[in-house]
């Protein structure tokens, strides 16, 4: 019981900055859920668009799934097999104060090589986290991305 207080004062003083990248392969095709708080969302769009939007709601969110696809194409890029790839947003969701976004990318060949490029969130505050989670033809990895290191790459085998 104490170990939870402990934990509780500790993340209650000192905010903890991160957001989430899966990408699951479906064929030759990638699936990718973007996971990252609304509010942190909201200054990351601010600081690098300069563009001010609310998005604390589900409705809100829709009208502004433009400006957020803008920012997310802005700060992030995957390559596959050495190819620069077009993200396909197909899904904003409002989960309490987080932002879940699915988005896609096509592709022809077998995937032998993955670069994540990830800088969301890294220009508004230096101690942000990017998890990056992979399962690739059912191959299971993960990176942390920040500040010093914002590119990740996966050779799948």
């Amino acid at each position: 019981m104490i170990n939870y207080i402990i934990l509780y004062f500790l993340f209650s003083i000192h905010p903890i900055y991160i957001s989430v990248i899966e990408i699951n392969s479906k064929d030759n095709n990638l699936e990718i859920v973007f996971k990252i708080f609304r509010d942190d969302l909201e200054d990351g769009i601010k600081n690098n668009l300069g563009k001010n939007v609310s998005i604390d709601t589900q409705s809100k969110l829709e009208l502004n799934n433009k400006i957020i696809q803008e920012y997310l194409n802005t700060v992030t890029s995957i390559k596959v097999n050495d190819y620069k790839k077009e993200l396909f947003f197909s899904g904003f969701l409002l989960e309490n104060e987080r932002i879940k976004i699915n988005a896609k990318i096509s592709n022809n060949s077998s995937i032998d090589i993955i670069e994540i490029y990830n800088e969301i969130l890294i220009d508004v505050f230096s101690n942000q986290k990017n998890v990056i989670f992979f399962n690739i033809y059912n191959q299971l990895n993960n990176d942390v991305l920040d500040k010093s290191k914002k590119r990740t790459v996966l050779i799948i085998k």
